[in-house]
């Protein structure tokens, strides 16, 4: 029998040749440069993961340059595949579509497609714990932007937005901090998402940041606390959290004077209910809020924090409190004031506490009436 030494059996042979036409017939490797936006749209498509990351990075880039820029991606319907993006199975993918729909959220066009996408419920899902700090900051950044719309505020209080931003308000990272109050201050202009801010123990953590070191942080927060101090239960949970001594001690900080104005207002709204200007005068608030106004220098919280007092006063016990801290002779002093406000304020603050008999003894004796 002949045979052929070293070449393989007929059948093996026959495998290596099907197999070497199966690498010839499939497809190649193919590098796209792409420079029309409405091809690397399309590329969003793609079931390939680094195809579709790319393309995300290149329409970030695109977006960044211009407004023009994301009208054109807007009108090329970038938006709804990005948004459906945003709850892909691959976390980088996520990453890069979340980087994309928070740069244009900034527009209000876009906010209003975004309106007609389910975009809350996904980006909500980027605030957990254990997702990249850059996705929780884009999300809450997109959060942010999206709150200021009312049927936003409405889809976020559906979701039960409060519970995942409140958390985000303890994070080390500002930025986050930041999108996190602004997004809960923008919310709150909507009465029916206050209750749920108390519910979800936002109270003692939103005051917790008016020792923040950033400003525009410790303003949201009072802005924040503005909106709730007009429902009665956040009122309560002020209390209850000793809200009224952190913001008295607020007042009581020269440093913090330029927010000042706005922290007399969150006051003036906390001392609507009787039960407050008890806790006031406990731990000696009530004294370090008059030498605070006392010594204050921006007219306008010293007039407000006047006509506050002034308006606890017309409640009889509220009165009594007042006088046994010699409020008479802060209210005298400042209608010495040269800003004709303060001194107006000041007036008025004397006219309420000549209710109480021994106000008007108080007043005569340190020449109130001169």
């Amino acid at each position: 029998k002949r045979t052929s030494k070293g070449m393989p059996p007929k059948g093996k042979k026959k495998a290596a040749e099907s197999e070497k036409q199966q690498i010839d017939d499939g497809f190649q490797q193919l590098d796209i440069s792409a420079k029309d936006p409405r091809t690397v749209v399309l590329m969003l498509d793609s079931p390939e993961i680094t195809v579709v990351c790319q393309a995300c990075q290149a329409l970030h880039k695109h977006a960044e340059k211009s407004e023009q820029n994301i009208l054109q991606l807007r009108d090329i319907e970038a938006i709804p595949r990005l948004v459906k993006l945003l709850s892909s199975p691959d976390r980088v993918t996520r990453s890069y579509a979340v980087l994309c729909v928070a740069e244009m959220s900034k527009h209000a066009s876009i906010r209003r497609v975004l309106q007609r996408t389910q975009c809350v419920a996904p980006l909500l899902a980027m605030l957990a714990p254990d997702v990249e700090l850059v996705c929780q900051e884009r999300a809450s950044f997109t959060l942010a932007e999206l709150s200021g719309e009312y049927s936003f505020k409405v889809e976020l209080n559906k979701h039960s937005a409060h519970q995942p931003l409140v958390q985000l308000l303890k994070s080390s990272d500002p930025d986050v901090q930041r999108n996190s109050v602004k997004a809960l201050c923008l919310m709150m202009e909507l009465y029916q998402c206050r209750p749920p801010l108390k519910d979800a123990g936002g109270i003692p953590v939103v005051l917790d940041l008016l020792v923040s070191e950033y400003p525009v942080i410790q303003e949201a927060a009072l802005s924040t606390l503005h909106w709730c101090m007009n429902d009665a239960s956040c009122r309560v949970a002020m209390r209850e959290e000793g809200g009224l001594k952190k913001l008295v001690q607020f007042l009581d900080n020269k440093e913090f004077a330029d927010l000042h104005v706005l922290a007399t207002g969150v006051l003036a709204l906390s001392l609507e209910d009787s039960e407050q200007m008890d806790a006031l005068q406990g731990g000696a608030c009530l004294a370090q809020l008059i030498s605070a106004i006392t010594e204050g220098t921006v007219p306008e919280m010293k007039r407000n924090a006047a006509e506050t007092l002034s308006k606890a006063a017309r409640d009889d016990t509220n009165r009594k409190i007042l006088h046994e801290h010699n409020i008479e002779k802060m209210f005298i002093q400042m209608l010495s004031s040269d800003d004709v406000g303060v001194s107006v304020a000041g007036a008025g603050g004397l006219q309420a506490m000549t209710r109480l008999h021994s106000s008007k003894q108080s007043i005569s004796a340190q020449d109130g009436v001169q």
